[in-house]
């Protein structure tokens, strides 16, 4: 159970990526536009973030700019999200900083499966591991982790 931020200025967006993530286990904050999710982030140091890249006001650029310059804020993983997935945007997102950029629409389920893989990637380098990949075992339940 992580918690998570979702900064998106659609309703029925955050509202929809809300309820899964909930649903998933994690616990989420809601922010409807960039300044207001920079301060959610700073307030409640999330495990991870989601952000839409194109909001008024503030971009998700921006945001992970902001985030990336502050110390405290730099190590938290950050996921674009956008219904516009040119190679350039995704490239200049990856070059400020997001740990990946996920595509607009997109399925609940594989959403889930990429916020938790992207969970355990942190939770491993934040233990000073270098996996590739994590594994978990439901027979034993134990966590091996691939190194």
């Amino acid at each position: 159970m992580a918690e998570i931020v979702v900064i998106e200025d659609e309703a029925d967006i955050s509202m929809l990526v809300e309820t899964t993530l909930t649903f998933g286990g994690h616990h989420v904050h809601i922010a409807a536009n960039g300044r207001e999710g920079i301060e959610l982030v700073a307030k409640h140091q999330p495990e991870l973030v989601l952000l839409d890249v194109q909001m008024p006001d503030m971009s998700g650029y921006d945001v992970l700019q902001a985030a990336r310059n502050d110390p405290k804020l730099r190590h938290i993983p950050m996921f674009l999200f956008s219904a516009n997935s040119r190679s350039e945007d995704i490239q200049r997102g990856l070059d400020l900083g997001a740990a990946g950029f996920l595509s607009k629409p997109f399925d609940p389920g594989e959403l889930l499966q990429q916020i938790n893989r992207a969970l355990e990637k942190h939770a491993a380098a934040a233990e000073g591991l270098t996996s590739e990949e994590l594994q978990t075992s439901e027979e034993s339940g134990t966590t091996v982790r691939t190194i």
